[in-house]
């Protein structure tokens, strides 16, 4: 298995929603996060960086636009206006970001999902 389809296994393990066809704006689920950056590294796969998008569950109004359905569920992905997208230098600020600092933040939202953006060759396509 090369690399693209090892990063394309992980992001079905992971239960990830693309939006579209290549590698940004894959939504993660918050349960998944850990375990998505752990294997990019491992995969010696970089993230560039994130944008917030929020988990629309049944009750829930949404805090941003529209989005995509989420792929394994009944709920869908409202995408968060944001003048720029969120990056730290390697996979492992992203991770301690997420993971640790965020819940803490001033600006938390239970709702908000990371939909990462890699670093891959511009001709991969995600099948």
């Amino acid at each position: 298995m090369d690399k693209k389809e090892k990063l394309d296994k992980l992001i079905k393990e992971c239960k990830i929603t693309p939006v579209g066809n290549g590698y940004i704006d894959l939504i993660c689920p918050k349960k998944c996060i850990e375990k998505f950056i752990k294997g990019l590294s491992k995969l010696e796969i970089k993230i560039m960086g994130f944008t917030w998008w929020c988990n629309v569950t049944k009750g829930h109004n949404p805090c941003g636009m529209g989005g995509p359905k989420n792929k394994y569920g009944n709920d869908w992905y409202s995408e968060i206006q944001m003048e720029e997208v969120i990056t730290f230098k390697n996979n492992e600020e992203f991770l301690n970001y997420l993971i640790t600092e965020w819940k803490n933040s001033l600006d938390y939202k239970e709702c908000y999902v990371p939909g990462f953006w890699l670093k891959v060759p511009k001709d991969w396509v995600y099948n």
